[in-house]
């Protein structure tokens, strides 16, 4: 089974044309793996995160880091148009799931990212989305953007308040480029 990091490099790479000179952003970026690894396979990179890159983060040099809150990054003053933007286990963090999603579709061409169904043991419930918010948001992407693939897997996890016991909920993958 391949990591996480992998299929998003798979995804960049059979669905959007390739990673080579794209201008990539990659948004709660925690450890600076995946910037290296889309740097290393010949994007220009700029991650963003919270928090700040961890000292031991891979080849810093390679890619542009800017510590602040996704809410609070304004791609006018960046001057940078994306090719590309990702957000792996980001958007259900964001205190407002609706302007965070609209922010994020309009800040690249094509963007990778997931979200997750209720339940999940990280995420509050109103940072989830049950299946028919699902169904309302592939709608609104469907308005500026298509959806060139969507995966929807299921996970039973323990609770954070007892690990005997199980959460279902669903893990939703999009990879969506602007019409």
């Amino acid at each position: 089974m391949k990591n996480k990091f992998a299929l998003i490099i798979e995804q960049i790479n059979t669905q959007l044309g390739g990673i080579a000179g794209k201008t990539i952003l990659d948004v709660g970026t925690m450890n600076g793996r995946l910037p290296a690894l889309l740097a290393d396979s010949g994007a220009i990179v700029t991650a963003i995160d919270i928090k700040p890159l961890p000292q031991d983060a891979p080849n810093q040099d390679k890619f542009t880091f800017i510590q602040i809150p996704f809410e609070y990054f304004n791609i006018s003053e960046e001057k940078k148009h994306y090719d590309v933007a990702i957000a792996e286990n980001v958007l259900p963090f964001l205190a407002d799931k609706k302007y965070s999603m609209q922010k994020f579709l309009e800040i690249a061409d094509a963007q990778v990212f997931n979200v997750w169904g209720h339940n999940h043991v990280w995420a509050k419930s109103r940072l989830t989305y049950s299946p028919e918010q699902i169904e309302q948001l592939k709608s609104q992407i469907l308005e500026t953007h298509d959806i060139l693939s969507f995966d929807e897997k299921e996970y039973d996890t323990p609770t954070i308040s007892n690990p005997n016991e199980l959460s279902h909920w669903h893990e939703y993958t999009f990879v969506v480029k602007r019409k």
